[in-house]
């Protein structure tokens, strides 16, 4: 269970915006929640042994037709969901794996973190205020022992804390989320001279993981309006995110031949549109599969394409690109 102290004061700020936001004109129609999804697996053998990442997705290819191939099969994922691939389980879970929250209301904090997607926000109808905002730092601090199955035998195992780090702005009234921190317990591990394994690893991992527990427990304090995300932002795709932001750039290539550099701006940013609607052929719709498969945005259609009970067959229907002097910024619209 979460600390009684954490989550009575998570639910605090949860009512507060509740009876003080409503949507804006014009926002997304919701729905209840009426199905539970699949228990997630909480056996340690999550991200090794699951078939909810399929090996296969990881081609042996260059890094753009690599990520154009794991594009395609998430694709893939999203528009033929399979049983097989669908998971679930609670916010609770998160604890007993050893990842903390920590809660921001600060505005200060709240602008510094979404600074650079105003613009986009009053495109997209959006507004990150003081009511409708939250942020949550999930970081992998703490030491937990757990129950392993090793060589045949259920052994005692302790995960050591890995201090990854996801974080996010929410506005769940509104159906949107900036995630701007994205550091999985594989990357710290390897950050730290050490090879990821079933043993040093926590149960729950994934950026997909996560991103979903956390918005199912923020949507359950919203029921009437539902648990339909509409916009995912990632804000920040550094020079020091390679090879993603190389990716990008080589997909905004191929889409329009005439760049020189990034599109600056949202007014100008590139909308990759999903496969079918660019009206130029199969090969056009590669550049969508490319930014798909990168690292933020694969995250997302995993939590697509496993939990189609919750999310009722939504998939990212389009990605907007748009640079912001040595920054990139990206936002998935899923409809």
């Amino acid at each position: 269970m979460m600390r009684p102290q954490s989550a009575q004061i998570l639910s605090v700020m949860l009512l507060t915006m509740l009876a003080k936001a409503s949507p804006l004109p014009g926002s997304i129609e919701h729905g209840l929640l009426t199905h539970e999804p699949f228990p997630v697996t909480l056996d340690g053998n999550e991200n090794f042994t699951s078939t909810s990442y399929q090996p296969e997705i990881y081609a042996r290819t260059s890094p753009y037709q690599d990520a154009v191939e794991k594009g395609k099969k998430l694709w893939d994922m999203m528009i033929n969901p399979r049983s097989k691939h669908q998971r679930g389980g609670d916010y609770d879970n998160l604890e007993r794996w050893g990842w903390e929250p920590t809660m921001e209301r600060r505005m200060d904090i709240i602008e510094e973190k979404t600074g650079g997607l105003e613009e986009a926000f009053q495109s997209c109808h959006i507004q990150f205020s003081k009511e409708r905002s939250i942020g949550i730092a999930m970081v992998h601090k703490n030491d937990v022992t757990v129950p392993m199955e090793m060589k045949g035998e259920i052994k005692q195992v302790t995960v050591q804390a890995t201090h990854a780090e996801y974080s996010s702005i929410w506005n769940p009234t509104q159906g949107a989320v900036v995630i701007y921190t994205a550091h999985s317990p594989a990357y710290m591990l390897k950050a730290s001279g050490k090879e990821p394994t079933k043993e040093n690893t926590p149960g729950i991992s994934h950026p997909s993981d996560v991103l979903f527990l956390t918005w199912k427990h923020l949507a359950s304090n919203y029921p009437e309006y539902g648990p339909h995300l509409k916009y995912v932002f990632v804000r920040g795709i550094t020079s020091q995110s390679q090879p993603t932001r190389d990716i990008i750039w080589q997909a905004l290539q191929k889409a329009d031949k005439s760049l020189q550099a990034p599109p600056q701006g949202w007014k100008n940013a590139h909308m990759f549109r999903r496969p079918g609607n660019s009206g130029k052929g199969r090969k056009a719709d590669n550049p969508f599969y490319a930014v798909l498969g990168t690292f933020n945005f694969r995250a997302i259609a995993y939590m697509l394409a496993q939990h189609q009970q919750m999310f009722r067959g939504r998939v990212i229907s389009s990605i907007y690109i748009w640079g912001e002097g040595d920054y990139l910024h990206g936002v998935a619209h899923i409809a």
